[in-house]
Formats: C-alpha cells, sequence, structure tokens
C-alpha cells in the first residue's frame, strides 16, 4: 500500500452540503484556495479518496467525538469493574458459578462479562452501542443489587 505519510494530504475545510442520494450520502466542503491540493483539483470526478475527520475546535484542538468517548470510558470501566473483589462475586453469583481457589477470578469474570454482552472482547465496546447499553444496565443492576450490602 506503500507510505501511509506519503501519501496522505491534509487540509482544512468547513461542511457546507450534506445530502442523501440514491447510493449513499453527499458531503460538500469549502476549501480555501490556499488549501485545496493540486491533486484534488486534477482529480476527475469518481476519483477515489479515503478520508479522515478531525473535528477543530476554537482553540484548534482536535474534538473527541462523543460516541468515541462513550466507548472509551464503557472500556474502561469494563476493565476496571472485572478488577472488583465485589463485582467479581457478583458476576460469579449471577453466572451460578462457584470460585474456585486455583481459578483467577478477575478472568473468568471477564470472561462472563463478555458472554453476557454477546462480545469477544471488551474492547468491542468501543464501537458496539448495543454492548454497551447492556453493559450500563449490568452495572445499573449490580449497583441496584449490592447497595445496601456495604
Amino acid at each position: 500500500m506503500g507510505d501511509l505519510r506519503d501519501a496522505a494530504q491534509s487540509i482544512e475545510c468547513s461542511l457546507m452540503i450534506l445530502r442523501k442520494d440514491k447510493d449513499g450520502w453527499v458531503f460538500g466542503f469549502r476549501v480555501h484556495p490556499d488549501e485545496a491540493p493540486r491533486s484534488l483539483l486534477d482529480a476527475s470526478l469518481g476519483t477515489r479518496f479515503r478520508i479522515v475527520f478531525f473535528e477543530i475546535a476554537d482553540d484548534e484542538s482536535f474534538v473527541v467525538p462523543e460516541e468515541v468517548r462513550k466507548g472509551k470510558i464503557a472500556v474502561s470501566t469494563a476493565g476496571e469493574m472485572c478488577r472488583q473483589d465485589s463485582f467479581q462475586d457478583w458476576m460469579l453469583s449471577k453466572g451460578g458459578i462457584a470460585w474456585d481457589i486455583d481459578t483467577d477470578k478477575e478472568s473468568v469474570t471477564a470472561e462472563l462479562l463478555r458472554e453476557y454482552l454477546d462480545i469477544g472482547s471488551r474492547s468491542e465496546l468501543l464501537e458496539d452501542e448495543a454492548a454497551r447499553e447492556k453493559f450500563r444496565s449490568l452495572i445499573m443492576e449490580y449497583r441496584h443489587e449490592t447497595r445496601d450490602k456495604g
């Protein structure tokens, strides 16, 4: 595929047009003349490009999309919860599993969580909104059932 750094072109633009046609979405961007790469201007209509977007905040920093933020929080929370003794015990109980002293409770808890969420890896919570919602409900159930057992 070649060196992506050599192939990459970066321009700043503003979204001006957004519409749907029979084949998909059509995006229209305004680009300052000094920013427009010559290779783009010379390209034939229908030329394929891979575009990577970064929203730019007023302070010139990149904006992390809300869905990405939610996904990262879910992955982090899932890891933290699987390391907590009380969550481990609750998940083992919920799964009807008696803990064996020779078994790593964190690993078993992580496996039970993946099975419950129907995912192969907790990292799938980054993009799987349905699994994130199911995980959120599970955490609410756990907190509700264990809140008075301090």
